[in-house]
């Protein structure tokens, strides 16, 4: 975890296990406005960047420049595709 040094303190980034602790030592009111403060800040970060709209459609298309860059080994690699031949067998579920 990388540390830094605000206002002459050390201090390290939380990791999501670590804010998920914190937030659980919180009153639930407590909780609402930490998370309504997160919000809000993505919500400009967002808007920094266009809408949200904007964002996912960004995020479509470089999911859509991906798949078209690996078409061609998806189509020709017989070892990315191996586990189709199994497309047509039923499914059956442990129990």
């Amino acid at each position: 975890m990388p540390s830094r040094v605000a206002f002459g303190i050390l201090t390290r980034a939380m990791s999501t296990t670590d804010i998920l602790e914190q937030l659980g030592a919180l009153s639930l009111p407590e909780r609402l406005s930490v998370l309504e403060s997160a919000l809000h800040r993505i919500r400009e970060e967002l808007a920094g960047r266009g809408t949200a709209g904007d964002a996912s459609q960004g995020l479509s298309e470089q999911i859509t420049r991906a798949a078209e860059a690996l078409r061609q080994d998806y189509t020709s690699d017989d070892e990315l595709t191996a586990f189709t031949a199994l497309d047509g067998e039923p499914l059956h579920e442990a129990g």
